[in-house]
């Protein structure tokens, strides 16, 4: 039986919280954990069941992190899947105010889906009442069958997905170009950020400035010394924006000597790439490092693109049409 309830966003909120610090301990912080499903939308009516978002970073991470779920109360569900897996707080039926964890690789489709749904409702009161309405109907036209109550309302969440993706999307820049620097002095001597452009990379630099020919509002550079001055000779007309975020730190290295893991640079580059709805319909250059042009391909087209070198001043162009 499907019951449709009036929830509570303030205690749901609190239980949300308290359920994530539980996790994050089992699971040893690797993960991100977010609230979703209609627990995470103030004054919506629901199930009452806490949906929770888990990102990690492989398959082999996510078959791992599924296992220590299993072993702490939380049990496998039948629409688990090789890239995403389903566990409930409760092995029968589950009913209101038991825990649903959604567990997926970070920036995937099924992951972002998630995310955008929730955003999209979040935005959009009228949007949210409407979906409240679709779930009261589906219970009352189906006696409240479980069966049925899925089916009909899988179809309904699938057309909402679809409108939230294209929310999102409308929110980016209108141009969106990630270049490498152009190529650096080799200098054993300086810090890997202070390395200022060769002769050839001033070359490369301004060959490259004539291929863009593109009349940009934002310009934005990691700190290092070679992204700032490949900027400035591409335009040095617009302020130049520095975020640290576009900084690469040892990328992917496991070593503990202060170095950055795939999956922590992951989440500041994701990060990045979502804070530039500021910049809606704009067009946006971004001056870089060749791992993280690497990483925002695979963040923005939500697939694993197995590229091994970005040359010096090669850019990948996203156009929001």
């Amino acid at each position: 039986m499907v019951e449709i309830i009036k929830q509570n966003y303030p205690e749901n909120k609190i239980k949300f919280h308290k359920i994530k610090k539980e996790l994050l301990k089992i699971l040893d912080n690797k993960c991100i954990i977010n609230h979703v499903g209609s627990t995470a939308i103030p004054r919506m009516s629901g199930k009452n069941i806490i949906d929770i978002l888990i990102g990690v970073s492989n398959i082999k991470e996510l078959e791992k992190v599924s296992h220590i779920l299993s072993n702490n109360g939380y049990y496998l569900g039948n629409s688990s899947k090789k890239r995403y897996h389903f566990l409930a707080s409760s092995k029968e039926e589950t009913k209101s105010g038991d825990i649903h964890l959604h567990l997926a690789i970070i920036n995937e489709k099924r992951y972002n889906n998630f995310l955008f749904l929730r955003d999209y409702l979040l935005d959009n009161p009228k949007v949210c009442k409407e979906y409240e309405k679709v779930k009261k109907n589906i219970v009352l036209k189906y006696d409240a069958n479980r069966t049925k109550y899925r089916k009909v309302k899988s179809n309904y969440v699938k057309k909402l997905i679809k409108e939230a993706r294209n929310y999102h999307m409308d929110c980016f820049p209108k141009t969106l170009i990630l270049l490498r620097h152009g190529e650096n002095i080799n200098n054993s001597l300086l810090d890997n950020n202070m390395l200022s452009l060769s002769d050839n990379g001033k070359k490369q630099t301004l060959n490259i400035k004539g291929k863009l020919n593109d009349s940009y509002e934002v310009i934005i550079s990691s700190p290092s010394l070679r992204c700032q001055e490949t900027a400035r000779i591409i335009n040095s007309d617009i302020p130049l924006i520095i975020d640290n975020r576009l900084l690469e730190k040892g990328y992917g290295n496991k070593r503990h000597d202060g170095s950055e893991t795939v999956f922590e640079t992951t989440i500041r580059f994701t990060d990045f790439l979502h804070d530039l709805i500021k910049y809606q319909n704009q067009k946006v250059l971004v001056v870089t490092h060749g791992s993280l042009i690497r990483l925002a391909q695979n963040i923005i087209e939500e697939k694993n693109i197995r590229r091994k070198h970005i040359d010096n001043c090669s850019f990948v162009r996203y156009e929001k049409d």
